[in-house]
Parts: structure tokens; sequence; C-alpha cells
């Protein structure tokens, strides 16, 4: 399960991607980074938010995520740019933007997919 949104904050200066995954080691990890490796491939001038340690992901109780919790399936949310930074914004709105957004995502589903047991 992927949830994909855009980030919003109080400063319009905020910017840049991230993707989240419940907290402690768990099967969505390997995805959020393939789905991560994949955005910042397709957008190298995007900043990307790690996690802590330089991780690619970034852990959180999000309900998205928790419900996934227990499942043998992965659940990732990803943030793909603040709509609150007028030029980030501008990006957001135009669909090959959005396009490439969700050709890494699926190209980080499909591709190095980690076995599920």
């Amino acid at each position: 399960m992927v949830s994909v949104h855009c980030n919003c904050a109080d400063s319009r200066r905020a910017k840049g991607g991230e993707i989240y995954t419940t907290k402690g080691e768990t099967v969505s990890d390997p995805v959020a980074a393939n789905i991560a490796k994949r955005v910042q491939k397709q957008f190298p001038d995007l900043k990307w938010r790690a996690g802590p340690g330089g991780k690619p992901d970034r852990e959180a109780g999000f309900y998205v995520l928790r419900t996934q919790e227990g499942l043998a399936r992965a659940g990732v949310l990803l943030e793909t740019m603040f709509i609150s930074n007028p030029s980030e914004e501008r990006l957001l709105s135009q669909p090959m933007v959005q396009f490439r957004f969700a050709c890494a995502v699926a190209s980080g589903l499909l591709c190095e997919q980690p076995a599920i047991s």
C-alpha cells in the first residue's frame, strides 16, 4: 500500500520530499527505500528529507500506516513536495511531474521487491 500526498507547512520555504513507514524494521522499509531511490533519480534537484542516520525513510505513527502493521504487505506514505511552497506547488500542478512521481513509485514497487513470506 502506497499513500501519496503533497506536504504542507506553515513556512512557505519548506521544501522537499520524504517517505514514511511505521516504527522499527518491517517489510515496508526496503519498499520505501526503493521508492525513495527512484524518486531521487527522477528528481535529482529535489531536497530529500531523510530519516535519522541518513536512512531514506522516516518513521511515524500515521493512521494510514498503523492499519498496515502486522499484515504481510508493505505500507508507505510518500510526501511528494510541499504544496505550501510556491515553486513546488507550480511543479506539482504539471502533469509531467505527476507522471514522473507515478513512474518512480511504480518502479520502486516493481524493482527489487523483497520476498514476503
